[in-house]
């Protein structure tokens, strides 16, 4: 399922931000120009067992790059401000997907956008052995 979140937050930045942006998910062996985003799951937890059911947390770094270190704050800001409309809602699988808490923060010449999306899950329930026959009998009571 990580996968498939990370290929949907991709495609999400190819939308927003259009192809001129490059989007990576693992590092590139030389240092990639700017523009350009790099995708993370940072840590993912899964809490809340009752019964059959559970949360899945999956946190991910949007890491974005700009395409000049002497705009570096201007094209951040705004960057931020697309991320958050863009990364709001994902479509994973045919399911909407809502992000549960985002934030971000800029670094020595890279914006760091954090996303969390909580998956509900519940467990199959184990499968029961049918009855061969049933008989019942109804009537009413005198």
């Amino acid at each position: 399922m990580t996968d498939t979140i990370i290929e949907s937050i991709s495609a999400r930045l190819r939308d927003a931000f259009g192809e001129s942006c490059a989007v990576f998910t693992e590092q590139p062996q030389q240092g990639a120009a700017g523009p350009c985003f790099f995708v993370s799951l940072l840590k993912s937890s899964q809490s809340g067992r009752r019964g059959r059911k559970s949360v899945n947390s999956q946190f991910f770094d949007v890491r974005f790059i700009p395409e000049s270190g002497d705009t570096f704050h201007r094209e951040a800001d705004a960057a931020a401000d697309k991320l958050y409309a863009a990364l709001e809602t994902l479509d994973v699988e045919g399911m909407a997907l809502a992000a549960s808490e985002m934030s971000c923060e800029k670094g020595e010449g890279v914006q760091h956008f954090y996303v969390r999306y909580d998956l509900y899950l519940q467990d199959e329930p184990a499968p029961q052995e049918a009855m061969e026959s049933l008989a019942m009998e109804t009537g009413v009571a005198r």
